[in-house]
């Protein structure tokens, strides 16, 4: 069966207005509520479990910022070093969720917990970071880590400007989980 393309719709002219579109900074580090997808995408992390959560809905942001931290992987692989070693960001995810510890290690009940927070609210730690993927470098960690706003003092540009006269937008990542008490 072939298909006449001359009769399926084209793209509409407001679409070119959407390159035109500023994009809103991501909201400032701190503290926020945050609302996790209903589905959720599972890979392989060198041989460990990991979840992709996409999108996370945040739900106590000033208005003008962005409102979703996207692609947000959490691991079963753990922690080598520091305070938190043996520990996972899977983990930490799940107790933030309110899910209890899992006496298994059958990957069927770890995916069943998983998805038992399909919807769920979880708090956590926000901070920004810039990702340059044409260069493939990391440009920025941390919000201090991000130029000073000369219109704005006291505030920090929502981007890093490269030598090329590229702006890397910031992002909103999620440094930590908070558990409930």
């Amino acid at each position: 069966m072939s298909i006449d393309p001359r009769t399926l719709q084209v793209p509409s002219q407001e679409q070119y207005d959407a390159y035109q579109r500023p994009m809103s900074p991501p909201p400032l580090p701190g503290r926020y509520l945050g609302k996790v997808p209903d589905t959720f995408t599972y890979e392989d992390h060198e041989g460990y479990l990991r979840v992709m959560l996409h999108p996370i809905e945040l739900l106590d942001v000033e208005e003008g910022k962005d409102t979703r931290i996207g692609f947000e992987r959490c691991s079963a692989k753990p922690r080598t070093m520091g305070r938190m070693a043996g520990t996972s960001r899977l983990t930490d995810f799940l107790l933030a969720a309110g899910i209890g510890k899992i006496e298994s290690s059958e990957p069927d009940e770890w995916i069943a917990a998983i998805e038992s927070t399909a919807g769920s609210t979880v708090e956590f730690f926000i901070d920004w970071d810039a990702y340059d993927s044409e260069a493939g470098a990391q440009l920025a960690g941390r919000y201090e880590d991000f130029p000073e706003d000369p219109e704005k003092p006291g505030e920090k540009l929502p981007y890093i400007p490269t030598e090329d006269g590229r702006k890397i937008p910031a992002r909103a990542r999620i440094r930590y989980y908070i558990r409930p008490r």
